[in-house]
């Protein structure tokens, strides 16, 4: 991994449940998905690993 990124809630700093993980090459992105795949949380829910791409970068104030 090269990079994780939580995603908590602004108000109680609490995880909403979701996050991103950048890996370092896309067969360590595939490896780590299928084991994550395979595996269970603690409470029985399952991850769902999903493969996300970058977005351009908007302009500035109403896309100018």
């Amino acid at each position: 991994m090269s990079f994780v990124k939580v995603i908590r809630d602004f108000h109680s700093g609490r995880s909403r449940g979701f996050g991103f993980i950048e890996m370092a090459t896309p067969e360590e992105a595939t490896t780590a998905s299928s084991r994550c795949r395979a595996a269970s949380a603690r409470d029985g829910r399952s991850p769902s690993p999903k493969r996300t791409r970058r977005r351009p970068r908007r302009a500035g104030p109403a896309g100018r």
